[in-house]
C-alpha cells in the first residue's frame, strides 16, 4: 500500500501573532512523522485530528470526539503518551518487532482531548501485546498472534504503565485553576465583542477568568485548561461562556448572543477583573509610559497602508502600535518591541484595528477597518510626536524674532498713516 508523507512544520513558539485558528483535519492516508530521529507512522482512516504539533522529542495531537489513531514505530521503540487511561485504546509489540499505541476518544466525550506521544530509546519485545480491545483500532486484532508469548513477555508494556501514571498530572492543574486566573484577571479589560472563531490575545485573557471559577472551567487538561489557555475561541470556550453567562444571568439558550461576547458579558468580565470602572483611556494611561520611555520615534508615517504593503513606514507604524500593551503588534519574534519589520502582515492589521477600536476611528464592519488611512495615521503621528525626545531650546528665538517682525509691520503702517494724512492735506491746499 502506497504511503503519502504529510511533512508537518509547526512553530511552538507561535505569536504573537498570529496564532491561526485550528482547523479540523481528516486522516485519509497514513502520516509519517520524524520525532527526536525516530520516525512514527500514524494512522486513522477518516479520524478527525484538530491538529498535529511536533516538538524536538515528542508530539501531540489534539483528537475531536469519535476519533481513533494509531501510531506505530517499525524499529520497536517504546512509545509513552500522557493519555488517561480512557483514552488509551491498545498498545502492543507484534511478532514482527513493531510497536503500536492506539489512541481514541469516545463518540459521546464533550471536548476534545489533547495528547502527548514520546517515542524512548528501548525497543519492545516482539510478540508481547496488551490492549484494551477498543473496537475500531487500526492493528488491534494482532494482538492474538502473540500467542502464549502475550503473557510472558508483558514486562515489555511496564515502559507503558507511565502512561497511565501520569492521569495524576491532570489533577494538578484542576487543583491550580484560581492561581493562573488571579494574576491574569486585573491586568485585562475587554473592548469589543468576541465570538467563536476569533484568534486573538483577548480569547487568551478571556480563558484564564473563566477557569479561575470551576462552575466556568474550560477544560480540566490539554488545550485550554489552567495554564495552558490559548489565542482561539473554539466550541470549548464557547461552552465555558455559555455557562458563564447563566451563572450570571446574562443569557439564555435561544437568546441571541448566548456563547459570545457581547456588550453585557464583556461588562461583567471586566468587573470580575476589577477594572469596570476604569475607561481603555485610563488603563493606557496607567501601563504605556512603561513601554513608551524606552523606545522614542522620531519619524512620521507619511501614506496610507493597508495589508501586503512593504515599506519603511510600516516599520514607525509598529513602533508606535507597540508602544502600548493595547495594540501590541507582537510580544516574541518579527514584530515584537526592537525586532519591528517593513511589512504590513495578519498581526499588524490586528493591531491596528485594535488601535482603531481604542481611540473610537473605526469598528468592525466600518469602511477602512485594519488600514491606516488619514484619520488613523494622524493619530498614531499625534502618538509618535508625543513619544519623540523633548525639543531643544533653539526654537526659542522664533518668538523673538515673531515680535520683531511685529514691530517692523507696525511702524510701516504707521509710517503709511502719516504718509496718507500729508497726502490729503496737500488736497485741501490745492483746492
Amino acid at each position: 500500500m502506497k504511503k503519502q508523507l504529510l511533512v508537518i512544520a509547526m512553530s511552538v513558539a507561535l505569536p504573537l501573532f498570529g496564532f491561526a485558528a485550528f482547523n479540523d483535519v481528516t486522516l485519509t492516508t497514513d502520516t509519517v512523522l520524524s520525532v527526536g530521529g525516530v520516525t512514527l507512522n500514524v494512522s486513522g482512516a477518516n479520524s478527525i485530528v484538530q491538529s498535529i504539533t511536533v516538538g524536538a522529542s515528542n508530539f501531540s495531537a489534539v483528537l475531536q470526539p469519535g476519533s481513533v489513531i494509531s501510531v506505530s514505530s517499525a524499529a520497536g521503540k517504546v512509545l509513552a503518551t500522557d493519555a488517561p487511561a480512557v483514552n488509551i485504546s491498545g498498545s502492543e509489540c507484534t511478532a514482527a518487532g513493531v510497536s503500536r499505541l492506539t489512541l481514541s476518544v469516545p463518540s459521546d466525550a464533550t471536548a476534545a482531548v489533547t495528547v502527548v506521544v514520546t517515542p524512548g530509546s528501548s525497543t519492545c519485545s516482539g510478540g508481547a501485546t496488551s490492549s484494551t480491545g477498543a473496537s475500531g483500532a487500526p492493528g488491534g486484532g494482532t494482538g492474538g498472534g502473540g500467542g502464549g508469548g502475550g503473557s510472558t513477555v508483558t514486562p515489555a508494556t511496564p515502559a507503558t504503565p507511565a502512561v497511565p501514571a501520569i492521569p495524576a498530572v491532570p489533577a494538578v492543574p484542576g487543583v491550580a485553576p484560581a492561581t493562573p486566573a488571579v494574576p491574569a484577571v486585573p491586568a485585562y479589560i475587554f473592548t469589543r465583542p468576541i465570538a467563536a472563531g476569533v484568534s486573538s490575545s483577548d480569547v487568551k485573557a478571556l480563558q484564564r477568568i473563566l477557569n479561575g471559577d470551576p462552575d466556568t472551567l474550560i477544560a480540566s487538561s490539554g488545550a485550554g485548561s489552567p495554564g495552558k489557555e490559548t489565542n482561539y475561541f473554539g466550541p470549548a470556550t464557547k461552552k465555558a461562556i455559555q455557562k458563564f453567562q447563566q451563572k450570571h444571568g446574562l443569557a439564555e439558550p435561544g437568546d441571541e448572543g448566548y456563547g459570545t461576547v457581547g456588550p453585557k458579558t464583556r461588562a461583567k468580565l471586566n468587573e470580575i477583573a476589577g477594572r469596570a470602572s476604569q475607561t481603555p483611556a485610563a488603563t493606557s494611561a496607567v501601563t504605556v509610559p512603561s513601554s513608551v520611555s524606552p523606545v522614542p520615534i522620531t519619524a512620521l508615517i507619511s501614506r496610507s497602508l493597508a495589508k501586503g504593503v512593504s515599506h519603511a513606514d510600516v516599520r514607525v507604524l509598529q513602533q508606535i502600535l507597540n508602544n502600548d500593551p493595547d495594540t501590541q503588534v507582537s510580544t516574541n519574534g518579527a514584530g515584537s518591541p526592537g525586532s519591528e519589520t517593513t511589512l504590513f502582515g495578519s498581526a499588524t492589521v490586528l493591531a491596528v484595528q485594535k488601535f482603531q477600536v481604542k481611540y473610537g476611528i473605526a469598528k468592525p464592519g466600518d469602511d477602512g477597518y485594519g488600514t491606516v488611512g488619514p484619520r488613523t495615521r494622524a493619530k498614531l503621528n499625534e502618538l509618535s510626536r508625543g513619544s519623540a525626545p523633548a525639543p531643544t531650546v533653539s526654537p526659542s528665538p522664533a518668538p523673538a524674532q515673531t515680535s520683531t517682525n511685529t514691530a517692523d509691520v507696525a511702524k510701516q503702517l504707521d509710517d503709511s498713516l502719516k504718509l496718507l494724512q500729508a497726502l490729503q492735506a496737500q488736497l485741501k491746499a490745492l483746492k
